[in-house]
């Protein structure tokens, strides 16, 4: 009978073992979890590093990512006439790329898009900058998974 709980006490261990083992490899996994897809708004004139401020909103996005690339297409309407850059900024507030040049109309209406293959980050916010009188026009710090 001893041979047999022992056996038992073996088996025990090892399942204990294989469930720590899959727990560890969950919890990694959950670290590059989160929506692959987001739409967001960006605030006139909000240059606050993706904080909200209590600006208006003058356009959106959908950010989206797939096999590693992060893409962006969005639209403005209602922001400042002039030369644009879509950029890209890490939620701590660290530029990482420009994504598009564009330009607004006198209506105040732009397109963009841009892609960018990046992988290990997972906060962000974009910014679309007017290169014409320096403001920033940022997004709020959105989470995106599949990085």
């Amino acid at each position: 009978m001893s041979r047999f709980s022992r056996g038992t006490r073996r088996t025990s261990v090892l399942v204990g073992v294989a469930l720590a083992a899959l727990a560890i490899g969950v919890s990694v996994g959950l670290a590059k979890s989160g929506p692959t897809q987001v739409k967001v708004q960006i605030q006139y004139h909000n240059a606050n590093c993706g904080f909200p401020t209590t600006k208006k909103f003058i356009g959106k996005a959908k950010v989206e990512a797939h096999k590693g690339v992060l893409t962006v297409i969005g639209k403005l309407h209602g922001a400042d006439p002039g030369k644009y850059e879509l950029q890209l900024y890490d939620g701590n507030c660290h530029w990482i790329a420009n994504l598009d040049e564009f330009g607004v109309d006198s209506g105040g209406d732009g397109n963009f898009a841009g892609s960018l293959a990046i992988s290990g980050q997972q906060r962000f916010f974009i910014t679309v900058y007017n290169e014409d009188n320096g403001f920033y026009n940022d997004s709020l710090i959105f989470k995106l998974g599949g990085l």
